[in-house]
């Protein structure tokens, strides 16, 4: 998974984009749109500048694997990739 997050508020600056192998859990529109919507509600506490991005990749990441096996009961890795923009 690939999101672009600004570093002045650490919010989404755009829809993350979600790539699988092997599976097509996150293929479908309905499952993006929900990992989004998940992600900005964990990222909307954050304030101000992003000074610790491995934390950040790490919330990330963590929230994508609890909403898969919440809604699928699967464990997939996920790797985020975190741009700064």
């Amino acid at each position: 998974m690939m999101a672009e997050i600004r570093a002045t508020d650490g919010q989404l600056a755009e829809k993350p984009i979600i790539v699988t192998r092997g599976s097509s859990l996150a293929d479908s529109k309905e499952v993006s749109d929900a990992i989004t919507k998940e992600l900005e509600k964990v990222l909307a506490p954050q304030k101000g500048k992003v000074v610790n991005w491995v934390h950040l990749r790490r919330q990330i990441s963590e929230t994508v694997q609890k909403y898969l096996f919440k809604k699928f009961r699967t464990r997939p890795l996920v790797m985020p990739v975190v741009i700064e923009v």
